[in-house]
C-alpha cells in the first residue's frame, strides 16, 4: 500500500480537487465515502480506480480501525489499488462527521439519452426533475424513484449534481443503479420523451386533478420542479396533464421530497391494484 504525507502531493492535489463540480464533470471521475457507498458501487458494476484509507485509524488499534484493516485487505486480495493518506489529509477529503476511514475514486457511469429514455409501449416511468437544487433532496427524489420501480431520471440544467457527497448519502447507492441523464432545457426534454412515447405529468397547484384520479401505472414521465418556483412555464404548457395532491390542512405546501415520494408511490399502488 503506498502512504500520501504531504498535501503537496500531486495525486493528493487531483484528490481535492474533486470536491468540486466543475472537476468531477470534466475528469468522469467522483468520490464515494464509506463502507457502504463503495460496496454498492462495486456491486453495480461501476470501476473502482482507487481506494484511499485513514493512515491513522487504520494503526490506532480502535474497533474502527480492526474493521478498516479487514475491509482493506479483501479489498487488496481482489486487486483493488489502495492508498493510505496521514489522518490530518484525509479529514480534508472526508464529508462525513464521523468517517469511517475510506473514501473509493469511481467511474461515473456513463449512460446514453435513447437507453434511459425507452421506447414508446416500453412500460417504463421516468422521473423528470427540473432545477431541484438540494443536493440531499436530489439524492431522496433518486432513492425514492428507485424504490418505486422507475427506469431512470432526467436532470434538467439547474439540478444538483448528482455526484455531490450529500446526494451520494442521500441516494444511499440508488443513483448506481438508476440511470441519470442530463438534459439542457426544457423543450429538448419534452421533444425527447414524446418520441419515448411517455406521457408527460407535471406537479402543480394550479392542476384540476388530483393525482388519485390519473392514470399513472405506466408510460409516464413524472416532471418535480424547483423547491421553491415549482416546474418551469415550458414544462406546465407542454405537459399532458398537470396534476396535483390534495391537501387538507393550512399549509402553503410539501416539500419536493415528500410530494414527489407521495406521487411516485401513487404510481405503485396503482400498479398493485386488482
Amino acid at each position: 500500500m503506498k502512504r500520501i504525507v504531504s498535501e503537496q502531493n500531486p495525486a493528493y492535489k487531483d484528490l481535492i480537487r474533486l470536491k468540486q463540480r466543475k472537476t468531477r464533470e470534466r475528469e468522469g471521475l467522483f468520490l464515494a465515502e464509506g463502507f457502504h457507498l463503495t460496496e454498492e458501487a462495486e456491486r453495480c458494476g461501476l470501476t473502482i480506480r482507487q481506494i484511499y484509507a485513514d493512515d491513522d485509524l487504520l494503526e490506532s488499534g480502535r474497533e474502527g480501525g480492526e474493521t478498516l484493516r479487514a475491509f482493506l485487505e479483501e479489498k487488496e486480495k481482489q486487486g483493488c489499488l489502495i492508498t493510505l493518506l496521514a489522518g490530518s489529509l484525509f479529514a480534508k477529503v472526508a464529508e462525513t462527521e464521523t468517517p469511517q476511514g475510506v473514501i473509493a475514486l469511481v467511474e461515473k457511469p456513463v449512460w446514453e439519452a435513447d437507453a434511459v429514455l425507452g421506447t414508446p409501449g416500453d412500460g417504463r416511468n421516468l422521473l423528470v426533475l427540473d432545477r431541484i437544487q438540494d443536493p440531499g433532496n436530489l439524492g431522496t427524489l433518486i432513492r425514492t424513484a428507485d424504490c418505486a420501480g422507475y427506469s431512470g431520471a432526467v436532470l434538467l440544467k439547474g439540478t444538483a449534481d448528482p455526484y455531490n457527497p450529500k446526494t451520494l448519502r442521500a441516494a444511499a447507492g440508488s443513483l448506481f443503479r438508476v440511470p441519470c441523464i442530463q438534459l439542457s432545457g426544457p423543450e429538448e426534454t419534452l421533444q425527447l420523451l414524446r418520441q419515448a412515447g411517455k406521457e408527460v405529468l407535471v406537479t402543480s397547484p394550479r392542476a384540476d386533478q388530483i393525482c388519485y384520479d390519473v392514470p399513472m401505472k405506466e408510460n409516464i414521465a413524472l416532471v418535480i420542479g424547483n423547491e421553491g418556483a415549482g416546474a418551469c412555464d415550458e414544462l406546465l404548457d407542454g405537459a399532458d396533464r398537470l396534476v396535483k395532491i390534495p391537501m387538507d390542512g393550512d399549509a402553503e405546501s410539501l416539500n419536493a421530497a415528500v410530494a414527489a415520494a407521495i406521487l411516485l408511490y401513487e404510481t405503485v399502488r396503482q400498479r398493485y391494484s386488482k
